[in-house]
């Protein structure tokens, strides 16, 4: 429902995920996965339209030290990948994930074009990816990998 978060995944599968090695689990935040604009009226990890710099990094830095001590337990030991939720993606955010040493983050922005660059650790920033749920069809999910 709009404006309801979704656990959809327990610790259990999580501990047997990690453990896997085809498996890589990252944080995609802990609170502010929000479909619609939830109670708080913040739509994911977006800055509410009154908010300040400092109030939003103090926030996101509280959600993101939540996910990553939710991983820690089942034994994930490093965060360098980041998804934004919906792909929504904001320079606060960024600059956070930053501050924080993640080196890759993830958005669904549909006219992103990914371009690594060898020795441009930048160019692992706001790189695109598809947005997979449950009505993603396997010949979506192929032409989208066939052209990238």
């Amino acid at each position: 429902k709009d404006g309801e978060q979704s656990d959809k995944m327990n610790v259990s599968e999580l501990t047997e995920m990690e453990a896997s090695p085809y498996v890589t689990l990252a944080p995609h935040t802990y609170a502010l996965h929000i479909i619609g604009y939830g109670e708080s009226g913040r739509p994911n990890v977006l800055p509410l339209p009154d908010e300040d710099k400092e109030t939003y990094t103090e926030m996101f830095n509280s959600d993101c030290e939540a996910a990553e001590a939710a991983l820690a337990e089942v034994g994930v030991e490093s965060f360098e990948v980041f998804s934004y939720p919906g792909g929504k993606a904001h320079r606060f955010a960024e600059a956070v994930l930053k501050e924080r040493g993640y080196r890759v983050t993830l958005t669904t922005d549909p006219v992103r074009v990914n371009r690594v660059t060898k020795g441009e650790p930048s160019s692992l920033y706001l790189l695109g990816r598809l947005n997979v749920n449950d009505a993603t069809s396997d010949k979506l999910l192929l032409n989208y990998l066939n052209k990238k």
